[in-house]
Protein backbone atom coordinates (compact mmCIF):
# COMPACT_ATOMS: atom_id res chain seq x y z
CA UNK A 1 0.00 0.00 0.00
CA UNK A 2 1.19 3.74 -1.01
CA UNK A 3 0.64 6.51 0.73
CA UNK A 4 1.71 10.30 0.27
CA UNK A 5 3.03 13.12 2.54
CA UNK A 6 5.02 16.21 3.19
CA UNK A 7 8.07 15.95 4.81
CA UNK A 8 7.62 18.68 6.79
CA UNK A 9 4.35 16.74 8.23
CA UNK A 10 5.13 14.68 11.86
CA UNK A 11 6.06 10.88 11.16
CA UNK A 12 3.33 8.53 12.67
CA UNK A 13 3.81 5.16 13.58
CA UNK A 14 1.15 4.07 10.74
CA UNK A 15 3.59 5.67 8.04
CA UNK A 16 5.39 2.22 7.67
CA UNK A 17 8.48 2.55 5.34
CA UNK A 18 8.95 6.48 4.56
CA UNK A 19 10.98 7.28 1.47
CA UNK A 20 12.24 10.22 0.46
CA UNK A 21 11.64 10.98 -3.80
CA UNK A 22 13.35 14.29 -4.00
CA UNK A 23 16.41 14.69 -5.36
CA UNK A 24 17.11 17.32 -2.94
CA UNK A 25 17.26 16.79 0.88
CA UNK A 26 14.27 19.44 1.94
CA UNK A 27 15.76 22.30 3.84
CA UNK A 28 15.23 22.90 7.46
CA UNK A 29 14.85 19.29 8.21
CA UNK A 30 17.21 16.82 10.06
CA UNK A 31 17.46 13.06 9.66
CA UNK A 32 15.97 11.86 12.94
CA UNK A 33 12.94 13.94 12.47
CA UNK A 34 12.28 13.32 9.29
CA UNK A 35 12.65 9.11 9.76
CA UNK A 36 13.78 8.68 6.34
CA UNK A 37 14.29 5.02 6.38
CA UNK A 38 15.32 5.22 2.19
CA UNK A 39 16.29 8.08 -0.11
CA UNK A 40 15.19 7.35 -3.81
CA UNK A 41 17.23 10.02 -5.90
CA UNK A 42 16.76 7.58 -8.77
CA UNK A 43 13.17 7.70 -8.72
CA UNK A 44 13.12 11.63 -8.25
CA UNK A 45 12.44 14.08 -11.25
CA UNK A 46 15.50 14.90 -13.23
CA UNK A 47 17.16 18.69 -12.56
CA UNK A 48 15.90 19.67 -16.56
CA UNK A 49 12.36 18.55 -15.40
CA UNK A 50 12.07 19.82 -12.16
CA UNK A 51 13.03 23.26 -13.39
CA UNK A 52 11.47 23.30 -16.34
CA UNK A 53 8.22 22.34 -14.06
CA UNK A 54 8.78 24.81 -11.57
CA UNK A 55 5.55 24.15 -10.15
CA UNK A 56 3.57 25.89 -12.59
CA UNK A 57 0.22 24.02 -12.19
CA UNK A 58 -0.03 24.63 -15.77
CA UNK A 59 2.57 22.63 -17.11
CA UNK A 60 1.41 19.91 -14.63
CA UNK A 61 -0.01 17.75 -17.42
CA UNK A 62 2.94 18.28 -19.49
CA UNK A 63 4.95 17.22 -16.18
CA UNK A 64 3.13 14.34 -15.57
CA UNK A 65 4.02 12.48 -18.91
CA UNK A 66 7.75 13.57 -19.45
CA UNK A 67 8.20 12.15 -15.62
CA UNK A 68 6.25 9.11 -16.47
CA UNK A 69 8.58 8.60 -18.97
CA UNK A 70 11.93 9.57 -16.86
CA UNK A 71 10.62 7.17 -14.27
CA UNK A 72 10.92 3.92 -17.21
CA UNK A 73 14.68 4.57 -16.92
CA UNK A 74 14.59 3.10 -13.70
CA UNK A 75 12.38 0.30 -13.77
CA UNK A 76 14.03 -1.94 -11.56
CA UNK A 77 14.10 0.77 -8.53
CA UNK A 78 10.35 0.73 -9.37
CA UNK A 79 10.62 -2.77 -9.02
CA UNK A 80 11.72 -2.93 -5.71
CA UNK A 81 9.34 -0.43 -4.30
CA UNK A 82 6.30 -2.04 -5.92
CA UNK A 83 7.35 -5.37 -3.55
CA UNK A 84 7.88 -3.37 -0.69
CA UNK A 85 4.41 -1.81 -1.32
CA UNK A 86 2.92 -5.39 -1.51
CA UNK A 87 4.80 -6.43 1.45
CA UNK A 88 3.56 -3.20 3.47
CA UNK A 89 2.84 0.46 3.90
CA UNK A 90 4.97 2.48 2.57
CA UNK A 91 4.89 6.44 2.46
CA UNK A 92 6.53 8.40 -0.26
CA UNK A 93 7.97 11.66 1.51
CA UNK A 94 8.34 15.01 -0.70
CA UNK A 95 8.54 18.61 0.08
CA UNK A 96 6.24 20.09 -2.46
CA UNK A 97 3.78 22.63 -1.19
CA UNK A 98 1.41 21.43 -3.40
CA UNK A 99 0.67 17.59 -3.18
CA UNK A 100 -2.23 17.70 -5.76
CA UNK A 101 0.76 18.76 -8.54
CA UNK A 102 4.04 17.43 -7.12
CA UNK A 103 5.94 14.08 -8.41
CA UNK A 104 5.03 12.12 -5.09
CA UNK A 105 1.33 12.00 -6.69
CA UNK A 106 2.53 10.88 -10.03
CA UNK A 107 4.94 8.37 -8.63
CA UNK A 108 1.80 6.46 -6.58
CA UNK A 109 -0.49 6.73 -9.35
CA UNK A 110 2.12 4.37 -11.50
CA UNK A 111 2.62 2.75 -8.66
CA UNK A 112 -0.96 1.65 -8.31
CA UNK A 113 -0.73 0.65 -11.38
CA UNK A 114 2.13 -1.74 -11.25
CA UNK A 115 1.07 -3.26 -8.07
CA UNK A 116 -0.90 -6.79 -8.27
CA UNK A 117 -2.81 -5.15 -5.86
CA UNK A 118 -4.66 -3.12 -7.97
CA UNK A 119 -8.41 -3.61 -9.15
CA UNK A 120 -8.71 -6.50 -12.41
CA UNK A 121 -5.17 -7.85 -12.09
CA UNK A 122 -5.30 -11.02 -10.39
CA UNK A 123 -4.42 -12.83 -12.81
CA UNK A 124 -1.31 -10.79 -13.30
CA UNK A 125 1.58 -11.98 -11.45
CA UNK A 126 4.45 -9.75 -11.96
CA UNK A 127 3.75 -6.58 -14.15
CA UNK A 128 7.69 -5.86 -14.04
CA UNK A 129 8.92 -9.44 -15.32
CA UNK A 130 10.64 -9.40 -12.27
CA UNK A 131 10.35 -12.25 -8.99
CA UNK A 132 9.69 -12.06 -5.55
CA UNK A 133 13.10 -12.53 -4.65
CA UNK A 134 13.95 -9.10 -7.05
CA UNK A 135 15.48 -11.10 -10.11
CA UNK A 136 14.57 -10.31 -13.37
CA UNK A 137 12.88 -13.29 -14.79
CA UNK A 138 14.37 -15.04 -17.62
CA UNK A 139 13.14 -14.41 -21.10
CA UNK A 140 11.37 -11.19 -20.37
CA UNK A 141 12.26 -7.91 -22.14
CA UNK A 142 13.20 -4.56 -20.13
CA UNK A 143 10.46 -2.81 -19.37
CA UNK A 144 7.74 -4.84 -21.68
CA UNK A 145 5.46 -6.05 -19.47
CA UNK A 146 5.02 -2.84 -17.84
CA UNK A 147 3.97 -0.74 -20.45
CA UNK A 148 1.06 -2.73 -21.45
CA UNK A 149 -1.44 -3.54 -18.89
CA UNK A 150 -5.41 -3.66 -19.56
CA UNK A 151 -5.42 -3.05 -23.04
CA UNK A 152 -4.30 0.86 -22.64
CA UNK A 153 -0.30 2.35 -22.54
CA UNK A 154 1.18 2.88 -19.23
CA UNK A 155 4.89 3.78 -20.46
CA UNK A 156 6.63 5.77 -23.18
CA UNK A 157 4.38 5.39 -26.82
CA UNK A 158 6.32 4.92 -30.00
CA UNK A 159 6.46 9.09 -29.97
CA UNK A 160 8.06 9.49 -27.42
CA UNK A 161 10.56 5.87 -27.30
CA UNK A 162 14.13 7.88 -28.49
CA UNK A 163 15.22 7.93 -24.91
CA UNK A 164 14.28 4.39 -24.26
CA UNK A 165 17.31 1.81 -22.79
CA UNK A 166 18.14 -0.33 -26.18
CA UNK A 167 16.37 -3.52 -26.66
CA UNK A 168 13.32 -1.64 -24.76
CA UNK A 169 10.46 -2.09 -27.33
CA UNK A 170 6.55 -0.82 -27.12
CA UNK A 171 5.42 -4.17 -28.52
CA UNK A 172 5.45 -6.31 -31.67
CA UNK A 173 5.23 -3.05 -34.89
CA UNK A 174 2.90 -3.50 -37.28
CA UNK A 175 3.03 -2.61 -40.55
CA UNK A 176 0.02 -0.01 -41.99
Amino acid sequence: MFETKRVYETPSPDDGSRILIDRLWPRGVGRETARIADWRKELAPSEELRNWYSHDPAKFPRFRERYRTELFHHLDALARLVMEGERGRVTLVYAAKDAQRCNAKVLKELLLELSTESPGSAHQQDPLGVSRDGKRRKGTRQGLAVRRRHGRTIGPTRKSRRGLPSGASDGPRTSS
